[in-house]
């Protein structure tokens, strides 16, 4: 499990390290870079329930605010718009990136926070 841990660590600390040049990088970092924490964190088998539900928060935050543009994009009939270039006739790619980043993002720390709560019981 460790190896996986340190893989997503890694995956994290990328998508993190990608966001320096964004127009609002702090936040992104925050919540790749915290994700990875806690990737890294689970690797020396070490938790902060604390730490994980914080950048958990932020990603939910997140997600919430990038909603209505995937849902413009979910029925833009262009699911390839994803993947291409960021256009003034496509608002909706750039919101519905960020949606399914953060949603990985917390796909990832609700897996932690369920791995710290299985191995207390």
């Amino acid at each position: 499990m460790r190896v996986i841990d340190a893989v997503v660590a890694i995956i994290f600390m990328l998508f993190a390290l990608t966001q320096i040049n964004d127009r609002d990088p702090a936040y992104w970092i925050l919540v790749y870079g915290g994700t990875a924490v806690v990737a890294l964190a689970a690797v020396f088998a070490r938790f902060s329930s604390y730490w994980t539900v914080m950048i958990s928060g932020a990603a939910a935050s997140g997600m919430i605010i990038a909603f209505n543009g995937f849902i413009a994009y979910f029925f833009s009939g262009d699911p390839g718009s994803l993947t291409g270039p960021m256009l003034a006739e496509k608002p909706w790619v750039e919101p519905a990136r960020e949606f399914l980043g953060l949603g990985f993002s917390l796909a990832a720390l609700l897996w932690y926070q369920k791995r710290a709560f299985s191995k207390r019981s």
